[in-house]
């Protein structure tokens, strides 16, 4: 798919309300669901895009991940990170679309917590592995 908008589209507020720097997430849902019109349903799918656009971070929340241009660079060895770590941040932020919170441990192990660096060495503590085991998306 590709959007209409300017790359500077998507960090503006463009009537989004709360921190600025998740601008970049829920303008890239609004384009997705524009994108996407009546094809596009959280409820049966779980959304990964990445938008060529500087972004502060990429996040994810129910049914929908944004990963920004940083992110895109990091997969292909443009950033000074090894790429796992890219791949980590994508599991991580997915895991937030599939309903998994920051841990209150605040392992570093943890994928959902800094674990994400240390891709493919993180982890998936208990509570993330009982909330993916009651998903619909996991069987």
């Amino acid at each position: 798919m590709q959007s209409s908008h300017a790359a500077a589209w998507f960090n503006v507020q463009n009537g989004n309300t709360g921190d600025a720097q998740f601008y970049f997430y829920s303008n890239a849902k609004n384009d997705t669901k524009a994108l996407l019109g009546s094809s596009f349903d959280d409820s049966k799918y779980i959304y990964l895009v990445y938008v060529d656009a500087a972004g502060t971070t990429g996040a994810g929340a129910a049914g929908l991940t944004a990963m920004p241009e940083n992110d895109l660079k990091g997969l292909t060895s443009q950033m000074t990170e090894p790429i796992p770590r890219w791949v980590g941040g994508a599991g991580h932020e997915l895991g937030h679309a599939f309903g998994l919170p920051h841990p209150t441990n605040e392992n570093p192990q943890a994928l959902m917590w800094t674990g994400y660096t240390i891709y493919p060495s993180c982890i998936l503590q208990d509570n993330d592995k009982a909330i993916l085991n009651a998903s619909k998306f996991f069987y």
